[in-house]
């Protein structure tokens, strides 16, 4: 079913398992990717980028000269490295982001300001 709560969905894009067995589904519709351990459980949603859940707006990822993109757009792919880290695409704003096993985001590789 549709839904922005975790562990449902709206439009999910992409699956990835990690070696450990956790589990990221990307979500076009929700803007988000959901990480769930290897039991299925909800982990954490992986949403707004910045470091750590209370990080201020000064810490977000800078996303081009412009300013900050401080969210994903429409992640369509998701992919673990065998040490657990995550590649995201996110082509709503033309971006392949990585981020650390605890969903930090690490770097990002192009920018852009949404479609056009």
């Amino acid at each position: 079913a549709q839904s922005t709560g975790p562990g449902f969905f709206d439009e999910p894009t992409c699956v990835a398992v990690d070696p450990k067995g956790r589990m990221a589904i990307s979500e076009g519709g929700n803007a988000r990717v959901q990480i769930f351990d290897v039991h299925g459980r909800s982990e954490r949603v992986v949403k707004n980028l910045y470091w750590g859940d209370d990080a201020p707006p000064s810490t977000f990822l800078e996303a081009d000269q412009s300013g900050t993109v401080e969210e994903l757009g429409m992640p369509m792919g998701v992919c673990f490295t065998e040490d657990g880290r995550l590649w995201v695409t996110d082509i709503y704003y033309h971006r392949i982001l990585l981020f650390d096993r605890e969903m930090h985001p690490l770097m990002k590789f192009g920018a852009g300001g949404g479609w056009g």
